[in-house]
């Protein structure tokens, strides 16, 4: 999926400017102005706001103004203006860094829920487990519990491998558990859980 950056602004207040004449045709009352919030985001979701644009034209010349072409006696009275200081940053433009937040929270609990379980699992071996592992390559496999003994955990790994651990899934399936056939004590297993090699175990409730 293409991941697309940039800017986008929204109107959020508009009317027109009191006390100050347009320089240009010194026409009274006619400068009607327009305030934007700029702000950041990533594939048209709103990120956070990056600031507002002041624009202001005339209506009798046309004549169009920045806040940076009023003198410093017109810029006080433009921000002193009830519209203006009523020209609030809408709270959806930072939707994008309240969805990015609740993202990461989610996340590490379930990063932390999923640990908690797998070290429950670890130490409860049950026949038909499947142990996902992580292989010194990079990439993820997955390891079936046959039998168990009062010493020892049998097991049957799987013959293919995914690069993803979101794809194991797709690799865990009966018939790829042939002939690679491994004997683990139960220390043995909690030492590669603690190790980060086993990273999570799928049980059938």
């Amino acid at each position: 999926m293409m991941v697309l950056v940039g800017t986008q602004t929204t109107l959020i207040q508009e009317g027109q400017l009191s006390d100050i004449d347009c320089t240009n045709c010194s026409c009274k009352d006619s400068l009607h102005f327009q305030i934007y919030s700029k702000y950041v985001h990533i594939t048209m979701i709103p990120l956070f706001a990056v600031g507002k644009i002041f624009e202001c034209e005339c209506s009798n010349c046309n004549k169009e103004f920045d806040f940076e072409d009023f003198s410093e006696n017109e810029k006080q009275k433009i921000l002193n203006q009830k519209e203006i200081k009523e020209a609030e940053t809408p709270w959806w433009t930072y939707s994008g860094i309240v969805i990015l937040l609740g993202l990461i929270i989610f996340s590490i609990n379930s990063y932390f829920d999923n640990d908690k379980l797998t070290k429950e699992r670890i130490n409860t071996p049950t026949t038909g487990d499947v142990y996902v592992l992580k292989l010194d390559t990079g990439y993820y496999s997955t390891l079936k519990i046959d039998t168990i003994t009062h010493d020892s955990i049998y097991t049957t790994e799987n013959d293919f491998k995914s690069y993803l651990s979101s794809d194991i899934d797709d690799i865990d399936t009966p018939e790829n558990y042939t002939t690679q056939k491994e004997a683990y004590s139960k220390k043995e297993l909690i030492e590669l859980f603690e190790k980060d090699i086993i990273t999570s175990i799928k049980r059938k409730e």
